[in-house]
């Protein structure tokens, strides 16, 4: 394994950001599955997850997610990836105490806040 360099910490104030969505990331936490959306701030570069639980109905957050990007029809199969991956997005940033400690603080996507950039008709 290479040597990995140790960066300054990219801060963001609460408000509203504009990135691309980066990448699409199965993952599981004490036993329950999610869907980490990682969206790079176009400004810091900083990349920011916007965790789902892998459920997708249209009233979970996934699917409040993806509704915004297609259509949900119940019983159709979604590729996350080719839907969300490189999109454009808005979103809104508060910070929040870290639990373990509460000295620190990290940046948040609030939640329903992802949405497609909204490109002009010319």
């Amino acid at each position: 394994m290479e040597p990995i360099e140790v960066k300054e910490a990219i801060r963001l104030d609460d408000g509203s950001y504009q990135g691309v969505v980066q990448d699409v990331v199965p993952v599981e936490r004490m036993g329950y599955e999610y869907i980490d959306v990682l969206i790079k701030d176009n400004n810091t570069q900083a990349v920011l997850k916007y965790s789902c639980p892998n459920n997708l109905t249209q009233e979970t957050k996934l699917g409040r997610l993806l509704a915004n990007f297609i259509d949900l029809n119940v019983g159709s199969k979604i590729d996350l990836e080719n839907v969300l991956e490189g999109q454009l997005v808005n979103f809104i940033v508060v910070n929040k105490p870290s639990k373990k400690d509460n000295t620190k603080v990290y940046a948040n996507i609030v939640d329903d806040s992802v949405k497609p950039v909204k490109q002009e008709v010319v």
